[in-house]
């Protein structure tokens, strides 16, 4: 049994899946679903602490990728803080990740044969998910891409499989 948890911008999804002899893999539905957590609930907690702080000004995509890098901003010759504001938000947007999983895979979880984490979200999110499954997760490389890169290898696969279908 192999999971897969793949945090993305809007959403967390998770998959479980039983490898067969073969090579091929059987998902578990009942071990997969969604999670409605992402990326998306971190950008808005820093936009919250930026509107509070500055009065109710806006904060563009672009300088909260500056705040998640530097973890400050300057406003108007002074700087704002975010650190602590990130790292109560990522601990919560995990703890709110992980009660989902645990509520769905219970005990089944401590069976795994392997647990990955995916997505754009998973290196922003991995130290604080890592505690919640005794630092058993492992990073997939290229997180990021991990949908794209998955599904062109079963792309491949399964091209290679099936003759080719003449157009026409």
């Amino acid at each position: 049994m192999i999971a897969l948890i793949d945090i993305g911008f809007r959403t967390t999804d998770f998959v479980v899946v039983e490898m067969q002899k073969n090579g091929s893999f059987v998902p578990k539905a009942k071990l997969s679903g969604t999670v409605d957590e992402g990326v998306i609930n971190l950008h808005r907690d820093i936009r919250q602490v930026f509107k509070t702080t500055t009065g109710g000004a806006d904060l563009s995509e672009s300088n909260i990728s500056r705040v998640l890098k530097n973890e400050f901003l300057p406003y108007k010759g002074k700087r704002i803080e975010f650190s602590e504001a990130i790292q109560n938000s990522k601990q919560s947007i995990a703890a709110n990740i992980t009660d989902r999983l645990k509520g769905v895979w219970a005990e089944e979880s401590d069976l795994f044969d392997a647990v990955f984490l995916a997505g754009g979200g998973g290196e922003l999110f991995e130290s604080f998910i890592q505690p919640h499954f005794d630092h058993r997760l492992e990073k997939v490389l290229e997180n990021q891409f991990a949908n794209a890169i998955g599904y062109l290898r079963l792309g491949k696969a399964l091209s290679q499989q099936q003759p080719a279908k003449k157009m026409g």
